[in-house]
């Protein structure tokens, strides 16, 4: 294996957890603080998740006996709901995280949403003194969303349609793009950043490049599903003067996105150079 392959396969992991995160079933501990939730339909459909054995620690929940429950507080949007946890009192006596159908509510936009999406969000978790806060983020680079972003999804699917194919996508594209003509920067600026996390624009982003960064050049990595990872970047500057098509954003790798919205200068250059390096080898 020569040197660029070595280093898109090390690539490759550079944004994963480092190694003091603990794993157990879907959910993840970052730290001490911290929890990480991969959801599915059922964590919006049926208002809860189940807690495994070595997660149960993060919730304060070990010593819950069979039967009893435990009452908190979930930070949603600033706002706090009523939740609880239980330890069934069957044999298995698993424990369980539930909440109330005031907060399953404010999810109903976010799980009509997701219900066609690729990926599903990951629901954080973050241990404060009154209870825990709770949000989201789209695998797209980690961005957080919020309820606005949420409505901003769900406007565009109820106006234009949900595309099933790339170039139905490309076609709700171009008429958002006549749309926009005449609204405001700002105005057109949201809409593009909201299309450009959207998983079924963004997956006709990543194809069009082929899943392949266009900053270092790496191509993405496979996931569990056997499908190809990476992630589409919306370019504020293009945005400015109309909203974004599937020519106006790129594919990136997780590092180099990461590195364009955190990084220097100097860092972005040096991602750079790795493309230099990559269309020397192939000469």
């Amino acid at each position: 294996m020569d040197d660029w392959e070595d280093f898109c396969d090390d690539n490759s992991g550079l944004f994963m957890n480092d190694e003091e995160s603990f794993k157990d079933h879907s959910w993840e501990i970052i730290d001490s603080k911290t929890a990480i939730k991969e959801t599915d339909k059922s964590f919006f459909r049926y208002r809860g998740s189940s807690i495994p054995i070595g997660i149960r620690s993060f919730f304060d929940v070990e010593n819950l006996k069979h039967g009893e429950k435990k009452y908190f507080s979930l930070f949603y949007n600033e706002t706090e709901y009523s939740a609880y946890i239980i330890r069934e009192s069957t044999d298995h006596g698993r424990t369980r995280v539930f909440w109330l159908i005031e907060l399953a509510k404010e999810f109903d936009l976010f799980y009509r949403y997701f219900d066609d999406a690729e990926d599903m969000p990951r629901a954080k978790f973050v241990k404060i003194d009154k209870g825990y806060i709770l949000s989201f983020t789209n695998s797209e680079a980690e961005i957080l969303m919020d309820k606005e972003e949420i409505k901003t999804h769900e406007e565009i699917r109820r106006k234009y349609g949900t595309p099933r194919t790339p170039a139905e996508a490309l076609e709700i594209l171009n008429k958002i793009s006549e749309d926009m003509v005449n609204q405001p920067i700002g105005y057109r600026m949201n809409w593009g950043k909201t299309l450009s996390r959207n998983p079924s624009f963004a997956k006709l982003v990543k194809e069009r490049f082929g899943y392949v960064c266009q900053i270092c050049g790496c191509p993405g990595f496979q996931k569990k599903n056997g499908g190809l990872y990476a992630e589409a970047h919306h370019n504020g500057e293009l945005s400015k003067t109309r909203i974004d098509s599937p020519f106006e954003m790129i594919c990136l790798c997780a590092t180099c996105h990461r590195i364009v919205h955190h990084g220097t200068d100097e860092e972005l250059f040096k991602r750079k150079q790795l493309k230099e390096m990559h269309s020397q080898h192939h000469i």
